[in-house]
């Protein structure tokens, strides 16, 4: 009773301050009656006069010519045309109008808007000071706030009489409030902590940051890495073949090169014309020696058949052999021995080639191992950024970084949700897959203070919605202002809406809104709703009509 003594007399201070606004309220609202009836009776004489004036000005510039007239004298010049002769000089029939008459009708339109002007000002105090009353009495009748004070003076006086009797329990009450700095402590540590966690996040959003930027950097005009890496793959591999093509072909043609220069010093050093005379006279190896022999035994052979043939039987043989067939047999061995030649030579260079080529092949596939091994750390990479891989989640970088900025707008959003929604409603940031595998991340629920349960923004209803959007984008504003070096956005218009409100949340969004006014922002609402025009002071209303719609203060 006696912790609850001065909360109640508190509220019946309350209750007592927001009678007494509604009282006043209701005095105001009587003479706002007034007011406005001598705001209008004004604006109507301040157009009355001013259609005077204009009338008097418009009728003294049709006399002006005689009012010239008037001041004309012979043989003085005249102040249109200059001349001396004044023959037949302008007259008119018509009342004359003075400059003193167009003046002092002036003088009274001036008064007259003057006086318009102050009773617009004094209409709009006291609309201004009849809004004040109204939030600062609430919505509820002056005889229920009677009825409402008087249960609290009782319940207060009843509480007083408790509290005297609770001198046993202060005891008590000592030990809770020890209690309580212990919680304190505890709550301070735990803050301690929570800005430990706030700094390595911060510190991992500053890595995926530069992450991101590498990444970019590795992804260049690509769609993705995986796009980019399969065309700087096939490039690769084509610059690849392309350098192996033309080195071969470089290595080859100079091979062959060199091999004809030393094929030509070694021709002529051995008495040919040419290369093809020295390749047609080229042997085995080893087939010389075995010419020598065959040669020493052909001699040998000769030697005795020369000797048989010197004996006389032998003198006119019988059968001569067949020499032109000898001949043909020995020039088909010579081109078979040619063509053996040739296809040894070409079987020795291609043996040459092949083991360059070899060693080629051997770098092409280490250099090709480093490219994959590039890779697939690339790609593993891209699958973190882009939200694959083992990313349960499915949320993109963009994604992350993005939700540690709505988790700030969540944050202090949901503390105008909760004064416009009465303490019901405040947000939290979801990072769950959307429907059918969506990626997540960037979603918002709310928490419902009455049921204790967190529901999706979806299940709100029209003017529920209206007002989560409303706290969302003053949120939004309030974050830019803290993170953009004290730029204010003085200027905020919100457009239609509040026709889905019921009066309690009406009053509830212009209490926000009347807050943000009297901080120094301007506040534009767009609206058809009749009810605002009684409660905002100052307005611009469009009014159609058959030539066109036209602006009414």
């Amino acid at each position: 009773a006696a912790v609850r003594l001065p909360a109640q007399r508190s509220a019946v201070e309350e209750a007592e301050a927001a009678l007494d606004a509604a009282r006043a309220a209701e005095r105001v609202e009587a003479e706002l009656v007034d007011l406005r009836r001598v705001v209008q009776e004004r604006r109507e004489a301040w157009s009355d006069a001013r259609e005077h004036w204009l009338d008097l000005r418009a009728r003294r510039l049709e006399g002006m010519a005689a009012e010239l007239a008037a001041s004309l004298a012979d043989g003085g010049d005249c102040p249109v045309c200059g001349a001396t002769e004044h023959p037949r000089p302008a007259t008119h029939t018509g009342p004359v109008v003075t400059a003193a008459d167009e003046q002092a009708a002036s003088a009274a339109a001036d008064a007259a808007e003057s006086a318009s002007a102050a009773a617009a000002a004094s209409l709009d105090g006291r609309e201004r000071e009849l809004v004040a009353l109204r939030a600062r009495a609430g919505d509820i009748p002056v005889s229920d706030q009677v009825s409402a004070l008087q249960e609290l003076t009782a319940a207060a006086r009843d509480t007083g009489l408790l509290a005297a009797g609770l001198a046993p329990d202060e005891s008590r009450l000592a030990g809770l409030l020890a209690e309580r700095e212990s919680s304190a402590a505890r709550l301070a540590a735990d803050r301690e902590e929570l800005g430990a966690r706030t700094g390595e996040r911060n510190s991992l959003a500053d890595a995926l940051h530069e992450l991101e930027q590498r990444l970019a950097a590795a992804r260049g005009d690509d769609a993705d890495l995986p796009a980019r890496v399969i065309r700087l793959t096939a490039a690769a591999d084509r610059c690849a073949a392309l350098v192996t093509a033309v080195t071969e072909q470089s290595r080859a043609g100079a091979a062959a090169a060199a091999a004809l220069r030393t094929a030509e010093e070694r021709a002529a050093l051995g008495g040919f014309d040419d290369v093809l005379d020295a390749s047609a006279a080229l042997l085995e190896p080893g087939r010389l020696g075995a010419l020598d022999r065959e040669l020493d035994g052909h001699d040998r052979a000769l030697a005795v058949v020369r000797a048989r043939l010197a004996e006389p039987e032998l003198a006119e043989p019988a059968d001569r052999p067949d020499v032109a067939a000898v001949e043909e047999r020995c020039a088909a061995a010579t081109r078979r021995r040619e063509e053996a030649v040739a296809e040894l030579e070409r079987a020795r260079r291609c043996a040459g080639v092949l083991t360059a080529l070899s060693g080629d092949v051997t770098a092409a596939e280490l250099e090709l191992a480093e490219l994959r091994s590039w890779a697939e750390q690339v790609t593993a990479l891209a699958d973190v950024v882009n939200g694959r891989g083992s990313n349960i989640l499915r949320m993109r970088l963009q994604s992350f970084v993005l939700a540690a900025r709505l988790e700030q707008v969540a944050e202090v959003a949901s503390r105008r949700l909760l004064e416009m929604s009465g303490g019901r409603y405040t947000f939290l940031h979801s990072d769950a897959q959307g429907r059918n595998g969506a990626r997540g991340g960037l979603g918002l629920d709310v928490f419902d203070e009455y049921t204790g349960v967190r529901r999706p923004t979806k299940t709100l209803s029209g003017g529920e919605s209206f007002m989560a959007s409303l706290a969302l984008a003053l949120g939004l504003a309030d974050v830019v202002t803290a993170e953009s070096g004290g730029v204010q956005l003085d200027t905020l218009f919100v457009d239609e809406g509040f026709g889905s409100l019921d009066p309690n949340s009406l009053d509830a969004v212009m209490t926000v809104l009347d807050e943000l006014r009297r901080g120094g922002r301007t506040v534009g609402i767009i609206s058809h709703v009749e009810e605002l025009r009684t409660r905002i002071p100052t307005r611009l209303e469009v009014v159609s009509g058959r030539d066109g719609s036209r602006l009414a203060a």
